[in-house]
């Protein structure tokens, strides 16, 4: 994502730790970890810098969400099985501060409340819209009739819609 100013270009670089592995189509079976991190690219010099690191482990991220003006970044890790936890990591850029927050299974839509104070993460295999507080990480859960695929708030704040196939779900 490119930050407002258009000066900062952020990314994840993913490195992976790959268990002696010959051929290609092992490797993917044998990656033992990967080690995530939170690059920021000046636009103007090319210079890297590296804001965080985290999510130690095999699950892949889903979502990379910035707020609206950068200065809060949500990245929400992929987990499908009740065995497994997802974690919502939420960046302070500025600030260098990584935060985690337990998040609901099978993430497809993430989003920032208008006044920044939660993260919204709907989940596909629970069917329900959760409601993060980022000041104390309590969760309220909210029923979803549908199955949806993203978020997104209205551009004065007051709806968010939930994408769905074939549909839109207005709250």
């Amino acid at each position: 994502g490119t930050s407002p100013n258009n000066r900062t270009f952020y990314y994840i670089q993913s490195d992976k730790s790959i268990d002696g592995a010959c051929n290609p189509s092992q490797a993917a079976k044998d990656i033992k970890s990967f080690q995530h991190q939170l690059i920021a690219l000046d636009t103007s010099t090319g210079q890297r810098l590296m804001r965080g690191r985290f999510a130690q482990g095999k699950k892949r991220l889903e979502a990379f969400v910035p707020n609206h003006d950068f200065s809060k970044i949500a990245i929400v890790e992929y987990a499908e099985t009740k065995a497994s936890t997802g974690i919502a990591y939420v960046f302070h850029p500025k600030r260098g501060h990584i935060f985690r927050y337990k998040a609901p299974l099978t993430p497809y839509g993430v989003a920032f409340s208008p006044d920044q104070m939660q993260l919204f993460v709907y989940s596909a295999k629970q069917g329900q819209l959760v409601a993060i507080s980022l000041k104390d990480g309590k969760q309220k859960s909210y029923k979803s009739y549908r199955l949806g695929h993203a978020l997104g708030y209205s551009q004065n704040g007051k709806h968010l819609y939930t994408i769905l196939h074939g549909g839109v779900e207005v709250r």
